[in-house]
């Protein structure tokens, strides 16, 4: 509840600055195993995403990049890949739909989902991934991504 822990204090996030701090009680899940899928949204379209998994193992967590056809993407972000072979989850046309509701009003935006006992559940929906800070490897694909955001023009 501490303003210093606002997002826009902490990381510069002007989207944050005026929201009141508030508690939020959700339903706990059981997030030891559970896979976390992050999709990128340009304009209401999913193009790319990553999955987190590992977040709480020893060996650190691991975040794999895929398109939209769940095709293995050749570039990483701050964390290592996962080489194993990744399934692609059970719920992935559902989670495609409602990435590209969610995401209709805005230029950019990432939205979280989960798969967990059989059902979609939402996790949240940001317009600064890892702060906008967190920079890809190899470094063009900071430019691929980057110019598939298209802004609309200033009125």
């Amino acid at each position: 509840m501490n303003i210093k822990y606002n997002h826009y204090y902490r990381f510069l996030e002007w989207g944050y600055k005026n929201i009141p701090p508030r508690i939020i009680i959700e339903e706990y899940i059981d997030d030891n195993n559970i896979s976390d899928y992050k999709f990128f949204c340009y304009n209401g379209n999913v193009k790319n995403m990553f999955i987190v998994q590992d977040r709480y193992k020893n060996d650190g967590m691991k975040v794999t990049f895929f398109d939209k056809n769940f095709s293995r993407l050749p570039f990483k972000r701050k964390y290592p890949n996962n080489e194993n072979k990744i399934k692609k989850p059970n719920n992935w046309d559902e989670m495609i739909i409602i990435s590209e509701i969610l995401s209709k009003p805005f230029p950019f935006v990432r939205v979280d989902l989960y798969e967990y006992n059989k059902k979609v559940l939402f996790g949240e929906m940001t317009f600064y991934p890892g702060n906008g800070t967190e920079k890809f490897y190899p470094v063009e694909w900071d430019y691929i991504l980057g110019d598939m955001i298209t802004l609309p023009n200033k009125v």
